[in-house]
């Protein structure tokens, strides 16, 4: 038995302690969960198929993430305060760990993560597109100051620093896989890093500078005859203009997501030229980030 001196000294630290943990439980920041289960719902929607191909496991380490994402996504939701709809969102989360648990096929994660992406976009007002107009030529000399050591000058994945890592880094020139990636999970990404991977958070550079790297990044993956032919289209087709109205639209649409509108070659093409000229979408119209992404996730 302690002295009855040292029980006080003992109640008096439990108590500290309690209250430590009491303020730093609200300290927590679910606006920040939410972005991270986010960013791992949209990892999980680009790259599941690298995992899975027909029902069979073809890379184990990417189905160990993929599975490891899931389940983070499910405990993510889990913490954030109740409210309209989370159950629901919970649930959602839960089935979709179900769903990579039996191998379903890549569209039905694909439809799955990214239907509840978008509702969590919504629901908790992430950041969705830039205040201004991406600089390029800044996000070009960013990414050689802190990203060509690992992903490579040209951005194949084939830095000095990339050898021995486990996941290797993202190959930016990888066209099926850049095809599902919207500047928007980049510049997610490049916030807040990847969990299990080398990748690190540049939450210290400046919100225009990390969409100047998110729409450079975007952009490796395209070539000049690819932005030639989206410059003449963007120039003489309405419809493109109206499908890409504005600066939120752009973050939130990727080259998969427009070709349901646009047809395939079309939706490179702008993919390619827009990520390359943001400015060409019309400067003046008002940026909703979320009323915008309509285009995202359809």
């Amino acid at each position: 038995m302690f002295p009855i001196a040292w029980r006080c000294v003992l109640s008096v630290l439990l108590a500290v302690v309690g209250l430590a943990s009491a303020c730093s439980a609200r300290a927590a920041d679910p606006a920040a969960e939410a972005r991270q289960a986010w960013q791992l719902l949209d990892y999980i929607a680009v790259d599941y198929p690298a995992a899975i191909q027909n029902g069979e496991v073809v890379d184990a380490g990417e189905y160990a993430e993929m599975r490891e994402f899931t389940a983070s996504v499910s405990a993510k939701l889990a913490a954030l305060p109740p409210g309209a709809g989370h159950a629901a969102r919970l649930a959602k989360a839960k089935q979709l760990e179900g769903l990579v648990a039996e191998r379903a096929d890549a569209e039905q994660i694909a439809r799955s993560a990214g239907a509840l992406a978008s509702e969590l976009l919504t629901v908790y007002k992430i950041e969705a597109a830039p205040a201004a107009v991406p600089d390029l030529a800044r996000g070009a000399a960013l990414y050689a100051q802190q990203c060509a050591a690992c992903h490579g000058a040209t951005g194949r994945g084939d830095g000095p620093a990339a050898a021995g890592m486990d996941p290797p880094p993202i190959a930016f020139t990888d066209a099926d896989r850049a095809k599902h990636r919207s500047p928007l999970s980049l510049y997610q990404v490049i916030s807040q890093g990847l969990p299990g991977t080398a990748m690190m958070s540049y939450a210290h550079l400046s919100n225009d500078d990390r969409w100047a790297l998110a729409y450079y990044t975007g952009g490796l993956a395209y070539d000049a005859a690819a932005r030639e032919q989206g410059a003449a289209i963007w120039a003489d087709d309405d419809q493109v203009r109206r499908v890409v109205p504005d600066l939120a639209a752009l973050s939130g649409a990727t080259e998969a997501d427009l070709s349901k509108t646009l047809g395939a070659d079309r939706a490179r093409a702008i993919t390619a030229y827009l990520r390359g000229e943001p400015s060409a979408v019309a400067a003046s119209s008002p940026v909703n980030s979320n009323a915008s992404l309509a285009v995202k996730f359809q």
